[in-house]
């Protein structure tokens, strides 16, 4: 009975030593698994300075391998004038911890590449009491490589300062553009066109000669003309710099379309076209800024006359999609824009030939790049 006893003890206290035993292999295939998976070097050397593990990071920082490193000399790694030093204060370092564990303030030391050139690296250090004597750890990290991150982001921060610079340049630039065009242009236009306009009423008597007629109305249609040129120019500016501020609201689609071909319906006729307007009475209305949807149409319906042909036509017609949105077509007789150009609608001052500035006759890139925007 009592030998039974105690090899029912036998039995447990094995079994608990082996479960003891399966316990730290696990433990040290883990350690040993984020020992190499470390994003830094790591190396642990006995009390006599030997390499007893080295990780896969260390291979790449140092040039040996790992089969190389163990067993050789910490003092390999190191530039030959700094290993005295090394040797004196490792020895002081492990005499002075070979009691309890110690860690080590990170520093920066020169190491020795297996090629022969020398690199800085930051070095950690800790001591740990193991059966037979005491080892140290370093985690080591490559100073040059921080030093390389580092500079590439002092670079890109002085890039992104340089382009900001320029932007805000530009931005300047655009504002006193717009400065100058208001100014400038627009005030001498203005009188142009008012004075202009008080000869062909004959404010102040008759025009002697019929033919002086036709120049004024010319000078003036000219200078509306320009000006509105000018203006579409002032718009996209401000459309595209967010300095105009558009307030929403609900706008008649019949009244919108129908104030739109109002103002051009002289210039139609006076070419010779037909324009015509196909929207249902209850169409849905647009909610917009009612300024801007009244120079998207002007934009377009100008667009169609200047290039339909005497005789032709043009039809205006506005539907309800399923989504509630208005699709509003303007279907004319011109003579239509290839498939490869349609890419430059949004582009400003093109044409279909591909020139950079084209005729004021044919400045249509401006106005429908003003409706896109």
């Amino acid at each position: 009975m009592v030998f039974g006893f105690f090899e029912r003890f036998r039995r447990r206290a094995q079994d608990r030593h082996n479960k003891s035993i399966a316990e730290n292999i696990r433990l040290n295939a883990r350690l040993r698994m984020l020992y190499h998976a470390a994003p830094d070097a790591i190396i642990t050397v006995d009390g006599q300075q030997i390499i007893i593990e080295y990780n896969k990071v260390a291979e790449t920082l140092f040039g040996w391998s790992v089969d190389e490193a163990m067993g050789m000399p910490l003092s390999r790694l190191l530039p030959e004038k700094a290993r005295a030093e090394h040797h004196r204060t490792a020895d002081y370092f492990l005499r002075k911890n070979k009691q309890a564990p110690y860690q080590m303030a990170a520093r920066t030391v020169k190491a020795l590449h297996r090629d022969g050139y020398e690199f800085h690296v930051r070095v950690s250090i800790a001591t740990v009491k193991l059966e037979n004597g005491i080892a140290a750890t370093a985690i080591i990290r490559d100073v040059n490589e921080m030093e390389r991150m580092n500079s590439r982001l002092i670079a890109l921060s002085q890039d992104l300062e340089a382009q900001s610079r320029r932007a805000e340049e530009a931005n300047q630039a655009k504002s006193q553009f717009l400065a100058t065009m208001s100014h400038e242009l627009r005030t001498p236009l203005n009188a142009i066109i008012g004075f202009s306009e008080l000869i062909q009423r004959e404010i102040y008597g008759p025009i002697s000669h019929q033919r002086y007629e036709g120049y004024i109305s010319d000078i003036r249609h000219s200078g509306e003309h320009l000006l509105s040129l000018i203006n579409d120019v002032l718009d996209l500016a401000r459309l595209e710099s967010g300095e105009s501020a558009l307030e929403f609201e609900s706008v008649p689609t019949r009244m919108a379309i129908g104030q739109a071909i109002k103002q051009v319906r002289g210039l139609s006729k006076s070419q010779g076209l037909r324009l015509r307007a196909r929207v249902p009475r209850n169409i849905a209305p647009i909610h917009g800024n009612r300024r801007a949807m009244h120079q998207i149409m002007l934009n377009l319906l100008s667009n169609a006359i200047k290039f339909t042909p005497a005789g032709g036509r043009i039809l205006v017609s506005a539907a309800q999609t399923a989504d509630g949105k208005i699709r509003l077509i303007v279907d004319d007789e011109g003579c239509g824009i290839p498939a490869d150009k349609i890419n430059i609608l949004g582009q400003p001052f093109r044409s279909l030939s591909g020139n950079s500035i084209m005729p004021m006759k044919q400045a249509w890139a401006l106005a429908l790049r003003s409706a896109c925007a």
